[in-house]
């Protein structure tokens, strides 16, 4: 997926189990955990309506090690899981 594509970021990444997380008026967020049968599934998605906002998701503890990234290219970080399976996306 060069380019960002809303759609094609959905058809290979948006499977499994979803948990939201509507806790913050300001940052929403929510996690679609993936499936087996489809490699690198799964994704995890923060909207905010402010500059600076971060959001504290659990994606699974057998996504441990890996490196996910952004998909909008809005920001160059990556994001490593940790052990612990919760990350804060920012």
């Amino acid at each position: 997926m060069g380019e960002f594509d809303q759609k094609d970021a959905r058809h290979h990444k948006a499977y499994g189990d979803q948990e939201d997380y509507f806790d913050d008026a300001n940052t929403i967020g929510w996690v679609r955990r993936g499936v087996t049968e489809i490699a690198h599934s799964g994704c995890a998605v923060v909207i905010a309506n402010k500059n600076e906002a971060e959001k504290h998701m659990v994606v699974g503890k057998d996504r441990a090690g890996e490196i996910w990234v952004d998909l909008t290219k809005n920001r160059e970080m990556k994001f490593s899981l940790m052990r612990m399976v919760a990350r804060r996306f920012l």
